[in-house]
């Protein structure tokens, strides 16, 4: 994803940094950590800022440009924060699920040699490996969202505006 976004190779370990220090954000930490990821956070967007003004005098063929040209026909284009808001979605989506994912795999395989061995000996099977490791251990296990207007499930009403975390995992 970095290299989709314009971030050269010599910026990756920024990129990684700063991924790492908004994810962190989601679990509890000290006062300390937490300014530090705030600092990271907006160096992140100093960062794409910049280049999105960037590409906006220079165009090139890439996911900034793409993205700075975005629009939906009788829609506004999008704003620096809601394309701020989207790359960091990108950051965080493409690095932190995909090296979780790619961990637990790693994990789930060493446990079970077999299964191992049978995805070495047929290597069409690597797909199936992928989807049996996401279901097995998700990196995602849930997501955020607000009730858009009053709803019951099972038996419990949920009014407009609540804040629910969806824990698909539990499925």
């Amino acid at each position: 994803h970095a290299e989709n976004l314009g971030v050269p190779a010599a910026e990756m370990d920024s990129f990684k940094k700063w991924s790492d220090d908004m994810s962190a954000r989601f679990g509890p930490l000290p006062l300390e950590r937490q300014v530090e990821c705030a600092r990271s956070e907006v160096e992140f967007q100093h960062y794409f800022a910049a280049a999105i003004e960037d590409r906006r005098r220079h165009p090139r063929e890439d996911l900034l440009s793409e993205l700075l040209n975005a629009q939906v026909k009788g829609e506004a284009p999008l704003t620096m924060p809601e394309m701020l808001s989207v790359l960091k979605q990108l950051l965080i989506g493409g690095n932190e699920t995909s090296t979780n994912l790619i961990g637990s795999m790693m994990l789930l395989l060493m446990n079970h040699p077999d299964q191992l061995d049978a995805v070495l000996r047929d290597r069409h099977l690597e797909q199936n490996a992928v989807e049996e490791a996401l279901r097995l251990d998700a990196p995602v296990q849930g997501l955020f969202r607000s009730a858009m207007e009053d709803v019951e499930i099972g038996g419990v009403k949920i009014p407009r505006g609540a804040h629910l975390e969806l824990l698909y995992a539990s499925g």
